[in-house]
């Protein structure tokens, strides 16, 4: 009997029943790739949408109201936010980033790659910017509410105050996820070997300088990435406060603009409720994230336990970007719906007329037969 050559070993025959098994997707998987699919159109369209939201916000006619002027930095902000996830994402755009190849740096040393981290901090810090941008709106509509003849009142609504105020809150979370930056290094990558022996003697030749930042500020950054959780809990645990303030005042007002003697439109009535819509919006899209992100921060310790929970955890990521592309989509159209000042741009901006309304006293109603007529007053509503 002949020896079978090596080579011919390997040259198997298989039977015609013989197939190979592959597992079919589990539905998470499904669902994750889906999912993604579907964000990725989401994103899309909430950009192109906010692109015409901002230009309409920034209208001379709708830009003089304070309310419209923190919505156009909330739009800002989800724009560039929507942007650069995609770039980040890599799956449907290429990288705009390098990844460094340098592995025998000092250990006392990081390395840093700028590109990649600066938009890490612009996709971060343009997170939580819209959402306290709402607090500080529904704040707004809150306090004038209360205290509609305080001088203080009246500034804070003023253009001045409101751009100050944005202003001080994307300063503040743009300081929050950059101040690692001020202690960079740039080292001269030869001088500044690791102890490793058979790696420096791989990269003894590399001749170039790296951006490196300490290892004990590294470690500060890990910190606070693991607390970020509390970054969207905490002001959804304001929300409902300011929220149910809001409403009490309201209900107040339309007490009191029962015994007015003239019809009125309800911009005062359909502001508020725009402010309530969004404010329940970003509770949706903020708050799940936030207990999300914090049930996930202990599920590495879990080992092996709890394989349905994770498997939902892991998954459900895309279900809060989901939320927030509609939270986001959904601004202009309830701006169109409920606010006449925005209602009338855009009509003027897409060529249509501007309708006018009647404003006629109830008391000529109520005695246009004993008394001579008061007449009726005409205008045109204006932004």
């Amino acid at each position: 009997m002949e020896t079978p050559d090596p080579v011919d070993s390997y040259d198997y025959t298989y039977s015609d029943d013989y197939y190979v098994y592959v597992a079919p997707p589990e539905a998470s998987e499904n669902f994750i790739c889906y999912s993604e699919t579907i964000n990725f159109f989401l994103q899309c369209i909430a950009i192109l949408v906010s692109i015409f939201h901002v230009v309409v916000l920034l209208q001379k006619s709708v830009r003089a109201a304070s309310i419209f002027i923190i919505m156009a930095g909330i739009c800002v902000s989800d724009i560039l936010n929507f942007s650069i996830d995609l770039c980040l994402d890599g799956a449907w755009f290429p990288k705009i980033y390098k990844i460094s190849t340098i592995d025998c740096l000092r250990e006392d040393y990081t390395i840093f790659n700028l590109t990649y981290e600066f938009l890490k901090g612009i996709l971060n810090s343009t997170r939580p910017i819209p959402v306290f941008l709402a607090i500080f709106m529904e704040n707004i509509r809150l306090l004038t509410l209360m205290f509609p003849l305080r001088p203080w009142s009246q500034k804070l609504t003023s253009r001045k105050v409101t751009v100050f105020q944005i202003m001080f809150i994307v300063v503040f979370w743009i300081a929050y996820y950059f101040w690692n930056w001020c202690f960079l290094s740039s080292l001269w990558y030869p001088n500044n070997l690791c102890n490793d022996t058979e790696l420096r003697m791989y990269s003894k030749n590399v001749t170039e300088y790296v951006i490196a930042l300490p290892t004990r500020i590294s470690d500060l950054v890990e910190t606070r990435e693991s607390m970020e959780h509390w970054v969207r809990i905490i002001p959804t645990i304001f929300y409902p406060i300011l929220t149910a303030q809001l409403i009490h005042e309201l209900k107040v007002i339309n007490k009191q603009r029962k015994s007015k003697h003239f019809h009125e439109d309800h911009e005062h009535d359909n502001l508020p409720k725009l402010i309530f819509f969004m404010t329940i919006s970003f509770m949706l899209s903020e708050g799940v994230d936030g207990v999300r992100t914090m049930i996930m921060v202990g599920m590495y310790n879990w080992k092996d336990e709890f394989p349905v929970v994770r498997k939902v955890l892991l998954s459900s990521h895309n279900i809060v970007k989901t939320l927030r592309c509609l939270n986001v989509i959904s601004h202009p159209f309830i701006c169109y719906a409920m606010s006449t000042q925005y209602r009338n741009t855009v009509k003027r901006m897409c060529g249509c007329k501007v309708a006018t309304v009647k404003i006629t006293p109830k008391a000529e109603l109520r005695n246009n037969t004993s008394r001579s007529s008061l007449g009726s007053t005409s205008r045109t509503i204006r932004p």
